[in-house]
């Protein structure tokens, strides 16, 4: 598990009209605990992720900048997998770049999903899937797959679906993109 160098703040993170219009429920904001953050902080400013290691304990926060749709990674983050620590028991999972394509697809009523925090998995982020003993299948969303899938299906079956923009799918659209050979 990841130590943090300090102690995590408590954030309060408030429910806005950008994540109204992806669209983000304010119960799946509140459940996932994303939000804008207000208040004096690094992430002040920005829909803000709360980060869990594999035993639910909060490591930190991501932000997302709605002015130039750029993510904010703090100092000294290691990128873990984003809502792993929900997947402890899955045996499919999708796995994808980023959180707001994660929050989408548990919006369409699929909840066994993990972001990466990026388009490549580093060695933290491959031992924690290592830790899922439960795994067998992983669909794999991503629109640059080839780095990845080859390393990934060493240790699971993998199917790869080259999707990108999840966020702006609507959910047929997204069970229709993964019915396609990959």
């Amino acid at each position: 598990a990841i130590k943090p160098k300090r102690e995590i703040p408590e954030l309060e993170l408030h429910y806005t009209d950008f994540l109204s219009r992806l669209p983000i429920s304010k119960e799946l904001a509140s459940e996932y605990e994303i939000g804008l953050v207000k208040q004096r902080s690094v992430m002040s400013g920005r829909i803000a992720f709360r980060i869990r290691d594999l035993n639910s304990n909060p490591i930190g926060y991501i932000g997302f900048s709605e002015k130039d749709n750029s993510w904010f990674y703090p100092k000294g983050f290691t990128r873990p997998l984003y809502n792993a620590y929900r997947n402890i028991e899955s045996s499919t999972i999708f796995l994808v770049v980023n959180p707001f394509d994660a929050i989408k697809i548990i919006s369409f009523g699929y909840p066994s999903v993990i972001a990466l925090l990026g388009k490549t998995l580093n060695e933290e982020q491959y031992k924690t899937l290592l830790q899922l003993d439960k795994l067998e299948r992983i669909f794999l969303l991503h629109d640059e797959p080839d780095n990845l899938i080859l390393r990934l299906s060493k240790i699971k079956y993998v199917k790869c679906c080259s999707l990108s923009n999840i966020v702006n799918l609507s959910k047929e659209e997204f069970i229709e993109n993964l019915k396609q050979p990959g």
